[in-house]
């Protein structure tokens, strides 16, 4: 544990939350457990330093692409994820905005230096890490600059 690391577990479940938390020795002193409504997860996630998305490797995970990992980059906050979730994974390793980690693999020593080197980098120049997620996502996540064409090609298929 990070000294001063704080879990904030944002989530529709707050009682199976809990329970999970309890069940890995998360402390109740180091983890604070809501849920939140639509409108108030930005400023949850602005405040957050890291964020967290772990789903189990299967068909449907394989061809997600959650929300919630363009909305934890375009607040500007890197992602630690599992491999495998849709093209997700493949952009946070590509663009450098956060951490994948095998959901397959057991957590061991090589697991806890991986994320031990993550979060350092992180403490050592969070503004950077910032704005490379922030930037990333309005590089590749951004739809506004394709609204125009996408309302044009929608008119044209009524039309016809």
């Amino acid at each position: 544990v990070h000294a001063g690391a704080h879990l904030l577990a944002v989530t529709p479940n707050v009682d199976g939350m809990t329970s999970l938390c309890h069940a890995h020795g998360i402390e109740e002193q180091y983890r604070t457990v809501l849920s939140a409504q639509p409108s108030q997860i930005p400023a949850y996630l602005s405040a957050a330093d890291l964020g967290l998305l772990v789903r189990d490797r299967n068909v449907v995970n394989s061809v997600a692409s959650p929300v919630k990992v363009g909305e934890y980059l375009a607040s500007g906050t890197p992602v630690i994820l599992t491999d495998g979730i849709g093209d997700s994974s493949g952009l946070v390793s590509r663009e450098n905005v956060g951490l994948v980690l095998d959901p397959d693999e057991t957590f061991d020593a090589s697991h806890r230096t991986q994320l031990k080197t993550f979060i350092e980098s992180y403490v050592s120049d969070g503004e950077a890490w910032r704005r490379r997620c922030a930037t990333s996502a309005a590089r590749l996540l951004d739809w506004s600059p394709y609204l125009r064409q996408m309302g044009a090609l929608y008119r044209d298929l009524v039309a016809s």
